[in-house]
């Protein structure tokens, strides 16, 4: 029983065995009878029946012993040619291996419907010399799919007949490396139609020969697509004739990074229109070579954008003669950063025009020595908005003549915290009318080097809101020769704080107009020093009542000039206690109508040093009334020579009684007649004896 199983598993198996291999031989048999060539426009039905009628005939076996007709279908590109038994097409294509194993013959056989068919898996199993092998129609019929399955080597086998046969939509499959495959010569053979149709991705693949190889015609072809994929390296194999071909379109859409390849000789060959459809991306990536290659009307062509995406190493690159084409809209697109790429010869040949144009950007990145290249007429056409944009090292980079040509307006523009800028010289320069425009934050804002700069002509423009907008220290540094021209309205709107930094040479030159607006409050910040320093014309322009105010330590040190320059009026608006605090040097100097402004109280205050100090010129001043109020010691203190200047009216109320032999003889013959003859009576014989000659003559009869 077990022999039997295993031998009719032996008979089954082998049955079944032979049955594939009559299957795969009928199959095999059968295609070889349908690739016989036959006569006829109807070959392939033919064809088709014969390889079907040996497929049936190497299984007729199989029908023989089965109950069932051997299914038999052959197959081609537009689905079942012929069948029996009910044989179908799987639609399953040719495998890559089976299309390996045909042959270059079996290939160039096939029609261009089976050649639209075959995918990248299948395309890329022929071989090199297959692929040589096909025809131009053949070439053309490929589909995109089967295109993008040719290898390098597939690729390079092609001829340029073939090439020239390949369509638009095949040239678009290509792929980058597939393009890198083509030699010059396949490139080189395209169409300019078949050129423009590349896929603007797969541009990169074409190499610097490929691009070299390029006719001007395939040049002028190129799209702007495919023209903004070039890299710089392509860029750079391009002639500048090749360039020349290129519309404004395809110029603009050159990528920053390209623009590097192209030489300076195809820069200088663009057309004006060219050169004014660049990107800025683009522009703004031209080394600065490129753009020196740039012609006078090139330059004149770039547009606002261009010119604003100027960098500074690009503008240093130009000439002067092509900065001075810029429109003045183009001038006022150049910012700050690209600004320090101005030589001063170009700053120099910029127009007002184009300086009025500068935008306050611009302006700010000016530097010193920019500014200093600019020339009078040319600062003359800052405008306000400009002057303003100015910093303060940008101001001192201005020359006083620069300066002077500021309008107002303009002046008062200046922003206050760049006014400090302005050199010593520069501020001393300004008209008086510039000098009234200063703002008060301006005015607040000077140095005090600034401020001793100014002369007394611009101290008086000042107003008075500016005059009080100035600090303590701007106030002391204005110089002895500026504060004359402080005005009356200027002096009374100075604060406490603002008078009391007044120095004593500042004081030392202020006239009487200036002094008689300062109050009492005003009076009583003056040091002793600073009192003292008020001279003798000003003096007089102090009020009574200003006077009046004056501490004793204040009028103990006014200086004897400017004591002796007080009016009666100042003398008898003094006080008891402000007379008694004169010095003996005050009291020398002061003058007969000075001192005969003197109330009796005034006089009996006077202490015996201040007696004694009396000048002999101011002695007539006394009135009889003051020397009768001297007590005894003050009449002992009197000198010789005050008393040898005496009338007889003062002696007549002196008397002699407290009078000394020396001052008995220094009375003269004048005013001994004024002594009544009871006092004459009463002098003793000593007295008598030291009378003068001249006094002795002067005797009366009486």
């Amino acid at each position: 029983m077990v022999f039997f199983l295993v031998f009719y598993a032996i008979l089954t198996y082998a049955l079944v065995f032979t049955a594939q291999h009559s299957v795969t031989l009928a199959a095999q048999d059968g295609a070889r009878k349908v690739l016989q060539w036959q006569p006829g426009a109807t070959s392939l039905t033919v064809r088709a029946n014969a390889g079907r009628d040996t497929a049936l005939d190497r299984s007729s076996w199989i029908t023989t012993m089965s109950s069932a007709a051997v299914a038999v279908a052959v197959c081609g590109a537009s689905g079942t040619l012929s069948s029996t038994a009910g044989g179908a097409c799987s639609g399953q294509p040719l495998s890559a291996d089976q299309i390996e194993k045909m042959s270059s013959a079996q290939i160039a056989s096939l029609t261009t419907a089976q050649v639209s068919v075959l995918n990248a898996a299948q395309v890329g199993a022929l071989r090199p010399e297959d692929v040589a092998a096909l025809s131009t129609a053949q070439i053309a019929a490929l589909g995109g799919a089967g295109i993008s399955g040719l290898s390098s080597e597939q690729l390079g086998a092609l001829t340029t007949t073939q090439i020239t046969s390949l369509n638009s939509k095949q040239l678009v499959a290509l792929t980058s490396d597939q393009i890198a495959a083509l030699g010059p010569d396949k490139i080189a053979a395209l169409t300019p139609t078949q050129i423009s149709s590349l896929n603007a991705a797969s541009i990169v693949g074409v190499t610097s020969a490929q691009i070299a190889a390029l006719s001007t015609a395939q040049a002028e072809a190129l799209t702007n697509l495919q023209v903004g994929a070039l890299q710089s390296e392509q860029i750079a194999h391009l002639t500048t004739d090749d360039i020349a071909t290129f519309s404004t379109k395809d110029i603009a859409a050159i990528t920053s990074s390209a623009i590097g390849g192209l030489s300076t000789a195809a820069i200088a060959a663009l057309s004006t229109a060219q050169v004014a459809a660049l990107s800025t991306s683009a522009l703004s990536a031209m080394t600065p070579a490129q753009i020196a290659a740039l012609s006078t009307s090139q330059s004149e062509a770039l547009t606002t954008a261009q010119v604003a995406a100027l960098t500074a190493n690009q503008l240093s690159a130009m000439e002067p003669e092509e900065i001075a084409t810029f429109t003045t809209r183009e001038i006022g697109s150049i910012g700050a950063d690209a600004m320090s790429g101005l030589s001063t010869a170009m700053i120099s040949a910029l127009s007002t025009a184009q300086i009025a144009a500068l935008s306050t950007a611009g302006i700010s990145g000016l530097s010193t020595r920019q500014i200093a290249a600019l020339s009078t007429s040319q600062v003359e056409a800052f405008t306000s908005t400009q002057i303003a944009a100015l910093t303060s090292v940008q101001l001192g980079a201005l020359g006083a003549d620069d300066i002077a040509t500021f309008s107002t307006k303009e002046l008062a523009a200046i922003n206050a915290g760049a006014i400090v800028g302005l050199s010593n010289e520069t501020i001393a320069s300004l008209g008086t009318a510039q000098t009234a425009a200063l703002t008060s934050e301006q005015v607040a804002a000077l140095t005090p080097a600034q401020v001793k700069a100014m002369t007394s002509a611009q101290i008086s423009a000042l107003g008075t809101d500016k005059i009080g907008s100035m600090t303590t220290a701007q106030i002391a540094a204005v110089s002895p020769a500026g504060i004359p021209g402080l005005t009356a309205d200027q002096i009374a709107a100075l604060d406490s704080d603002q008078v009391k930094a007044l120095t004593a040479m500042q004081i030392a030159t202020l006239t009487a107009r200036q002094v008689a607006n300062f109050d009492v409050d005003d009076l009583d910040t003056f040091t002793p020093a600073e009192v003292a320093s008020i001279s003798a014309s000003a003096i007089t322009g102090l009020s009574t009542a200003t006077l009046a105010s004056l501490s004793v330590s204040q009028i103990a040190s006014l200086g004897t000039a400017a004591e002796s320059g007080l009016t009666t009026a100042q003398i008898d608006a003094l006080g008891t206690d402000q007379i008694a605090s004169l010095t003996t040097s005050q009291v020398a100097a002061l003058g007969s109508r000075q001192l005969s402004m003197f109330g009796t109280d005034d006089i009996a205050a006077l202490t015996l040093d201040q007696v004694t100090a009396l000048s002999p010129a101011s002695i007539p001043g006394l009135t009889t009334a003051q020397i009768g109020a001297l007590n005894s010691l003050q009449i002992d203190a009197l000198t010789i020579t005050q008393i040898a200047v005496m009338s007889s009216s003062q002696m007549a109320v002196l008397g002699v009684s407290g009078l000394t032999l020396s001052d008995i003889a220094a009375i003269n013959s004048t005013s001994i007649a004024g002594l009544p003859t009871a006092t004459i009576a009463a002098l003793t014989p000593t007295q008598i004896s030291a009378l003068s000659a001249s006094a002795m003559s002067g005797l009366t009869t009486d």
